[in-house]
C-alpha cells in the first residue's frame, strides 16, 4: 500500500475494511468474553448459596441433646 497521500481510492477502501474488520472482531471477542465471565460468576454465586445452605443444615444437625451430639445420617443421594 502507498502512503495516505499517494494511495488510490481502492487502497483506502481496503485499509478501511481491514480496520473495520479488526475492530468488529475485537468487539465480538470482547462481548463473548464478557458474556462467559458473567455466566461463570452467576454459576459460582449459585454454588456459594448451595454450599451455605448445606453448611446451615449440618450446623442444625449437630445440635447437642442431653450431652450427646445428634447428627442426622444423610439420605441416599445427598
Amino acid at each position: 500500500m502507498a502512503c495516505g497521500t499517494h494511495a488510490t481510492e481502492h487502497d483506502k477502501e481496503i485499509a478501511e475494511a481491514h480496520r473495520r474488520g479488526w475492530r468488529e472482531g475485537w468487539d465480538s471477542g470482547h462481548e463473548n468474553a464478557t458474556y462467559l465471565s458473567r455466566a461463570e460468576v452467576e454459576r459460582l454465586e449459585r454454588r456459594v448459596v448451595a454450599l451455605e445452605q448445606q453448611l446451615g443444615e449440618v450446623r442444625r444437625e449437630r445440635a447437642v441433646a442431653d450431652g450427646h451430639v445428634v447428627r442426622r445420617e444423610p439420605a441416599s443421594g445427598e
